[in-house]
């Protein structure tokens, strides 16, 4: 199997923006700022976001469609004709917009024009706080003819070792250890769940994903009473988030997404505190360095980037990888990083950080190996750092020496492809998720056969 095909399928990339349509309003009603930003969302915010922003214009919010470009403002409240951004749909400017794609409707060039004359209100509250995933999309209901398993493609044991999170298709399982009995659904996700992480006090279970090409999406659940409880949600990045991480004190998470960034949320009020933007391709993979003081990125540009927290700085770039980099784990000891992807390779850096230096750290690539006979998918720590486990689109699952990247064990082939691994605090499981919808459960010093279970749906 080829590398483009693991892409496409591992991470289900970002698929095209629908087909065009009409967007109206009323027209003898006013027009709200939403009946603007939904025009936008479709025909602009993909040249003009926090990636790309044509022309220094941003157009993800009202505040940054005010406050304009390198151009100035992009409007001008009362007066459509004058505002550049008429000029520019019109074609009275050019290049017209959107640039070299098929020109807005007339109607929805009217509600443009109509909201700006009628002085280009801004949002009000309740228009404001809602969500890019409230909107109302056309889309078929297709239902399955046969019974469909959703991939298990986020898995993560409490740090108590009492119970594993399972990640699915709109939905978390939780599982517990002492009987193996399935005790809690939670639901209501947006679509494929592909992080899970529980806090490191273990009472929150932070659990994401999102549509690919739509927006990304953190729910935060109280996994502490018997009954779990949704906290919070959040919804960030412009397409689907692919790996979360709680900082160190539980503060803070981390979250990587298709869109090429890595952004930095509070825990407690759900506020974007950062945005790293650096990346030229999708962010796979992320983790903190054990002081918290550094975060980790892999991304498909074949980098590893670490980032100074606080300051939102990048401060080094490992590029020894030759393809699209899937996975990243950190050692314990917070002195070694581990990444694997496309190519095949395991490859490990030595760090160590010193805050006195102007970069405040060093990096060397200490060891490598060629680990499996395709992608490798998943990366995970043993507790005491010294071991170091593998999991590939070969169908294998391998268990190595962590500095010294000799195999030491490798499980039984697996039914399908490993989507997500884990091993438990206390060092004695392994856990493995697959595309079929299974979970594998080996003991790390046991039957390399493991436990078998097939996750509900």
């Amino acid at each position: 199997m080829t590398g483009a095909t693991i892409l496409a399928a591992f991470a289900v990339a970002c698929a095209p923006r629908s087909a065009t349509r009409t967007h109206t309003a009323s027209s003898g009603g006013a027009v709200r700022y939403a009946d603007v930003q939904a025009i936008i969302r479709e025909s602009c915010e993909h040249c003009h976001n926090e990636d790309k922003s044509k022309g220094g214009l941003l157009m993800e919010s009202y505040e940054e469609l005010v406050a304009g470009g390198d151009h100035g403002s992009a409007m001008i409240p009362g007066d459509s004709a004058s505002s550049r951004l008429v000029q520019m749909i019109e074609g009275k400017l050019k290049p017209r917009m959107p640039y070299k794609e098929d020109p807005l409707s007339r109607a929805d060039i009217d509600v443009i024009r109509r909201w700006i004359d009628a002085g280009a209100r801004a949002p009000a509250a309740a228009e404001a706080t809602a969500a890019a995933p409230d909107r109302e999309i056309a889309l078929p209901n297709i239902e399955p003819v046969v019974s469909v398993s959703g991939a298990v493609a986020a898995i993560a044991f409490d740090p108590a070792t009492r119970r594993i999170a399972v990640g699915s298709y709109k939905s978390v399982h939780l599982m517990s250890l002492a009987d193996r009995k399935w005790i809690a659904t939670l639901d209501g996700h947006a679509d494929l769940v592909r992080a899970v992480t529980f806090s490191p006090d273990g009472k929150w279970l932070a659990v994401a994903g999102g549509p690919s090409g739509r927006f990304g999406e953190i729910k935060i659940w109280d996994v502490g009473p018997a009954k779990p409880k949704l906290v919070s949600t959040i919804h960030g990045h412009t397409d689907t988030i692919l790996a979360i991480a709680f900082s160190p004190d539980g503060s803070a998470i981390a979250s990587a997404s298709y869109d090429k960034l890595v952004k930095l949320w509070e825990v407690s009020t759900g506020k974007q505190i950062k945005s790293l933007k650096e990346h030229s391709d999708a962010v796979y993979a992320l983790a903190f360095m054990p002081d918290g003081k550094r975060l980790v990125s892999a991304a498909g540009d074949r980098t590893l980037k670490v980032w100074d927290v606080s300051a939102g700085k990048r401060l080094v770039t490992m590029n020894d990888a030759l393809d699209a980099l899937y996975t990243v784990a950190v050692n314990p000891s917070g002195t070694e990083i581990a990444a694997a992807g496309a190519d095949r390779m395991i490859r490990t850096w030595s760090w160590s950080a010193d805050d006195r230096s102007p970069e405040g750290n060093a990096s060397k690539l200490s060891a490598s190996t060629f680990a499996h006979a395709d992608a490798v998918l998943r990366l995970a720590y043993s507790p005491d750092g010294s071991t170091l486990v593998s999991a590939g689109a070969d169908r294998v699952v391998k268990v190595w020496d962590a500095h010294t990247l000799r195999e030491k064990q490798l499980l039984d082939a697996q039914p399908d492809w490993v989507m997500a691994l884990a091993l438990s605090a206390d060092g004695k499981w392994l856990a493995a998720g697959r595309y079929d919808g299974t979970l594998g459960l080996y003991a790390l010093d046991g039957d390399r056969a493991g436990e078998q279970y097939v996750v509900p749906k």
